[in-house]
């Protein structure tokens, strides 16, 4: 077993494990349809989040080509995963039996915890680029992930719903520019 199918195990299985608790809070809700009232920025960060999980198992390919491993490094990826299995987690609420689902209210109640979380994760971005990868700091690579760490953070402090639509626009598109700029090949 080689040292990157060692440190996958566990990259996969957080991975794994956040889509799978979206896919059935998803099928939860749909099941719950008739006491869900909707809310139209969730639906986008629903969609957002399911991309960004699918794309971060995507990404963990690049991490194959690392000589080694050591304790930081392996920390520092699964703080970064644990982090959008956490995001995850968050952006739909568990279906009850009984009670009323609004996804506008769950929203505002989890919102500065999701977007401290997001503000982590496009934190950790740089820091994976920057120590594993020893890309520099200012490059292509750590733009989006700049300019999502400002956007995220202001998320957590302006409650705005104008602000919230925005940012759920933008970094749904920001994540679907950056996915088509990756080159990795899987052989």
């Amino acid at each position: 077993m080689s040292s990157f199918e060692f440190v996958a195990v566990l990259f996969s299985v957080i991975i794994g494990l956040a889509i799978s608790h979206l896919l059935a809070a998803v099928s939860d809700l749909v099941e719950s349809s008739k006491r869900v009232k909707l809310y139209w920025i969730t639906s986008i960060w629903i969609i957002t989040v399911l991309i960004w999980d699918i794309f971060s198992w995507w990404g963990l390919w690049e991490l194959q080509s690392l000589v080694f491993w050591n304790y930081p490094s392996f920390f520092l990826v699964v703080v970064n995963l644990s982090g959008l299995y956490l995001m995850t987690t968050l952006v739909l609420p568990q279906a009850s039996e009984s009670k009323n689902i609004d996804l506008r209210q769950h929203y505002y109640s989890v919102r500065k915890i999701f977007f401290l979380t997001m503000t982590w994760n496009f934190s950790c971005i740089v820091l994976v680029n920057k120590i594993l990868f020893m890309k520099p700091i200012i490059s292509p690579f750590t733009i989006m992930p700049f300019i999502l760490i400002i956007s995220s953070f202001l998320g957590t402090l302006i409650e705005s719903h104008k602000y919230h639509g925005f940012l759920s626009i933008f970094t749904l598109i920001s994540l679907i520019i950056f996915m088509s700029l990756d080159v990795t090949i899987i052989k």
